[in-house]
């Protein structure tokens, strides 16, 4: 994919939530730009509210006040049925859970974004292939989910994501529940595609070793985003 400058902004973002009596501000007014040229990190402690701001930011929930700018389009005020198409094309997401369909074989879990958005199923097993071999996992196509270990479900996961060439992928917490080894080869899969397809990256995640492999560090405390590093 080419670099154009796609950008993802926050203009005062804010989130709360009513616990009994008590309102809990997790996001307090935070305004961050992200560039498709950068990677970056995320970080703060446990409840600190890294994955609110990760969901927000990819458009999965809407903040209680502020906008979330694809270019100059505010994805969190467009209607279901268009997020589900921006989501699809421009936005590859990972979760800490690789949540693939156990029915389905690897393959077909990452054809799946393809199929959605009316792709020729040919052409999109031929994608497929291709980011199935990026993997390193083109042996296990034909395998359910539930044969495979933890980093190799996580794997396929990253390849699902990557299947419509989007121009940012978001990961939230992507190796929560690996161990270190796995969870570095995971991050160097992810920095691999960054640099090879162009995309923006924006990883959040408590695990240090993460954090000083990116390019930008931000860390998430009291409801603020502070730049760590340039």
């Amino acid at each position: 994919m080419e670099k154009n400058g796609n950008r993802l902004v926050t203009k005062g973002i804010s989130q709360k939530f009513t616990q009994g009596k008590e309102e809990i501000i997790v996001l307090n007014n935070i305004d961050s730009i992200f560039m498709q040229e950068k990677n970056y990190a995320i970080t703060g402690i446990s409840g600190s509210g890294k994955s609110t701001f990760i969901h927000i930011l990819a458009g999965l929930d809407k903040p209680c006040a502020g906008n979330v700018f694809f270019n100059n389009i505010a994805i969190n005020e467009l209607p279901a049925n268009k997020l589900s198409l921006f989501l699809n094309k421009s936005i590859g997401l990972v979760f800490q859970s690789p949540h693939l369909i156990r029915e389905l074989s690897v393959i077909e879990n990452i054809i799946l974004p393809g199929m959605i958005a009316g792709k020729d199923k040919n052409d999109c097993e031929k994608r497929a292939h291709e980011l199935l071999q990026k993997v390193g996992l083109f042996d296990k196509k034909d395998q359910k989910p539930g044969e495979l270990s933890g980093g190799q479900q996580q794997r396929v996961a990253i390849a699902r994501a990557l299947f419509n060439e989007p121009a940012f992928l978001i990961a939230d917490e992507p190796t929560g529940n690996l161990d270190l080894a796995t969870g570095t080869t995971i991050i160097d899969l992810l920095l691999s595609c960054h640099q090879e397809w162009g995309m923006g990256l924006i990883i959040s995640s408590h695990d240090a070793y993460v954090a000083e492999r990116m390019d930008e560090i931000y860390v998430l405390s009291e409801g603020k985003l502070h730049r760590e590093r340039l």
